[in-house]
């Protein structure tokens, strides 16, 4: 079953565990960020280093940290992330395999190195980062939707570029989009992303800001246990049940209205 993965929030990272969930996200990518999601709704990071150091000292579970994209930053960044204790470092924003293979080589094996897939750089060149050893591939919906100029973030779901990726990486643990109560979930229903990412077969996934906003109304071990009893109700579908969601989902997103990029600064 697709695992969860939550982002850190200090009501979260000590009970963690005992929800069930299978690792904490400690997000510290911010470079760049404001100015290329200008104008769009998106959540960007306050998260710092002592915050990473923080999570560690919390909680026995995993610890992914998203770093911040390509730069002359970025080595002094893997080298504190490490010294904090993370298991695996999260790369966002690749455009090229160099970019990876550069922090593959700072890490070694202290720890695991992922990417996201969310340019239309890393799109094309899928099948070459596919052959790099990839503690997991996550699809990023939000910044793919602006690279592309599309016109809306659910929209790969439908035109075939995340079963694509997922074939490509099929011997990568490989993630996309994020999860809440599946009665929930705006604009998309999260019925439909459940059970899309059931059909592509997604090893895990984000509990994130439709998750953090399902807090207000509901406790978390509620939206937990609906999740995961969405998705095994999702992996026990027949053939032709799966495809008559398939065909829904496709259709929910395909009705959304088209979604306005800003002009980043």
């Amino acid at each position: 079953m697709t695992r969860l993965f939550v982002f850190a929030r200090d009501d979260l990272v000590a009970p963690a565990a005992t929800l069930g969930l299978d690792a904490v996200v400690v997000d510290l990518e911010r470079r760049g960020k404001p100015a290329r999601q200008r104008g769009v709704d998106t959540d960007i990071s306050v998260n710092g280093i002592d915050d990473v150091r923080r999570v560690r000292a919390t909680t026995d579970l995993p610890l992914v940290c998203r770093i911040d994209g390509h730069g002359p930053h970025r080595r002094a960044q893997v080298d504190a992330v490490l010294e904090a204790g993370v298991d695996e470092i999260l790369i966002p924003m690749v455009r090229r395999p160099e970019e990876v293979t550069e922090v593959m080589a700072q890490v070694g094996t202290s720890a695991g190195v992922g990417i996201m897939v969310e340019t239309t750089d890393a799109v094309d060149q899928a099948a070459e980062l596919a052959t790099l050893p990839l503690s997991r591939v996550y699809v990023g919906l939000n910044d793919l939707w602006i690279d592309r100029r599309g016109r809306h973030r659910f929209d790969p779901f439908v035109d075939g570029t995340i079963d694509t990726l997922a074939g490509r990486f099929a011997s990568t643990p490989f993630g996309v989009a994020g999860l809440t109560h599946p009665d929930l979930g705006d604009p998309l229903p999260c019925r439909h992303l459940i059970n899309e990412l059931a059909r592509i077969g997604c090893d895990y996934t984000f509990l994130r800001r439709s998750f953090f906003h399902a807090l207000e109304h509901r406790t978390a071990a509620e939206i937990c246990d609906a999740i995961r009893h969405g998705l095994a109700g999702a992996a026990g579908r027949t053939a032709d049940e799966i495809e008559r969601d398939r065909r829904a989902a496709h259709r929910a997103i395909a009705a959304l209205a088209p979604e306005l990029i800003g002009v980043p600064a």
